[in-house]
């Protein structure tokens, strides 16, 4: 969690850590601005949510494991291919950037802004196969 921490730290961003009761001291003795999650990951996000919602802010979901943020340019289309290797072999040719955890953020946010049902709630595909992500619209609040 820590590299997800600094990286955070880094643009000025201060997370908000909302975490397991078991790791919850471990979490503050670190120094990190955590919370007990609500007894699972849907519990954690609902919880970070309703206080997004409270405080009037944004809310960006994000493991503590994440090695990096990766987004596929020529990828990003409503165009969903439910073929493996198909998906894969697209996914090799895509112009890839790794980018900061903030930038990630903003790129959600602004897309959130933009989808004409106003989501609330914007996310990426936590695995590390791209035909995953591809077998779904870039865009969609269905099956999030």
């Amino acid at each position: 969690c820590m590299v997800v921490q600094e990286s955070f730290k880094a643009a000025g961003v201060a997370p908000r850590w909302y975490v397991d009761a078991k790791s919850l001291g471990e979490y503050r003795r670190l120094g990190l601005d955590a919370v007990e999650d609500g007894g699972s990951l849907v519990g954690a996000r609902n919880k970070a949510l309703n206080e997004a919602k409270r405080l009037g802010k944004a809310c960006c979901e994000v493991s503590d494991d994440i090695s990096k943020w990766a987004y596929y340019a020529s990828l990003d289309t409503t165009v969903v291919h439910r073929d493996d290797k198909e998906a894969n072999r697209l996914a090799k040719a895509a112009r890839r950037l790794v980018v900061s955890p903030v930038a990630a953020a903003r790129f959600l946010l602004a897309r959130m802004r933009a989808h004409e049902a106003r989501p609330k709630l914007g996310g990426v595909l936590p695995v590390a196969n791209i035909a995953r992500g591809l077998a779904h619209a870039s865009a969609t609040t269905r099956h999030f």
